[in-house]
């Protein structure tokens, strides 16, 4: 816990000026603040250039370990999303590995999207589900659908599930009350047989054996397409903080070693809008050869 609430102050004073200049905030409310990790996190208010705006509650430590707080690395890659798929995101159907607090996720459902968040049960119960309910007019707004399930790396069963089915059957789904209308909304994630066309996640690795399993899972996911004899080829988008994760070297150095079955492309600076690029953070595309 020290150790986490340590990295997480470190990470605010370190990076505070530089997010005001590069997103233009007048205040950012950046992952844990100062006060004690026992108490109720500040709001972390996203404005999206491409007009929506969504509003992500940060939580404690204790209940959701690092998925509770907004991360450069999230920030980084929903605005690349944004920048890519503004135009196409109506048309796709995308998972999110490690939603945490939803950025991700949320943002490009935003933009028309067909959205599965997954993350960990007590994630989802504590950060990911409720923070899709405050922010469900926003998806609604902007024509997109949001589905938000309990999905951990290396369950066999589940992995089938989303690489063939394209979902998680019903008793998978998540219940929760919309803060909006008070009414049941159930994220259920609908089996289409339709696979992904998109799996992203942002600094999910934390350790060597949270990065076996997410290479052993995104490389299962990537052939979806594939095993059902859907035409095209899913495309995986990776962002993270380079800076000292346990395992992300093993979990590069993997997928670059597979070059035989990946194809894998670090995305320039160039790629991304002036102003949207923090220099720390590294994004990356992976594809079947």
């Amino acid at each position: 816990m020290n150790s986490f609430a340590s990295e997480l102050a470190n990470r605010v004073k370190k990076n505070q000026d530089r997010l005001q200049v590069l997103y233009g905030r007048e205040s950012v409310h950046w992952d844990l603040s100062a006060k004690c990790t026992t108490e109720r996190l500040k709001v972390f208010d996203y404005k999206s250039p491409c007009g929506y705006s969504i509003h992500l509650q940060q939580q404690a430590a204790k209940n959701t370990e690092t998925g509770g707080a907004v991360w450069t690395a999230g920030v980084q890659l929903a605005r690349y999303l944004e920048q890519r798929f503004a135009t196409t995101a109506s048309k796709m159907k995308c998972l999110e590995l490690g939603s945490g607090t939803g950025i991700v996720g949320l943002a490009f459902a935003c933009l028309g999207g067909d959205m599965t968040l997954t993350d960990l049960p007590k994630v989802i119960k504590h950060s990911t589900a409720k923070n899709v309910a405050a922010n469900i007019e926003a998806v609604r707004k902007g024509g997109g659908n949001v589905h938000v399930c309990e999905f951990s790396w290396g369950d066999t069963t589940r992995e089938t599930q989303l690489a063939l089915l394209g979902g998680l059957d019903s008793t998978n789904s998540v219940n929760i009350s919309s803060a909006i209308d008070s009414k049941k909304i159930t994220y259920a994630v609908e089996q289409t047989r339709v696979p992904f066309d998109l799996i992203v996640a942002s600094d999910v690795i934390y350790s060597k054996q949270t990065a076996k399993l997410l290479f052993s899972t995104v490389l299962y996911l990537l052939q979806s397409r594939e095993l059902t004899g859907t035409p095209g080829a899913a495309e995986l988008i990776l962002s993270f903080d380079n800076r000292g994760r346990t395992g992300l070297r093993w979990f590069l150095d993997k997928i670059l070693q597979a070059k035989h079955l990946l194809l894998v492309r670090s995305v320039p600076e160039n790629d991304m809008k002036k102003g949207w690029v923090c220099k720390h953070i590294s994004v990356y595309s992976v594809r079947l050869v």
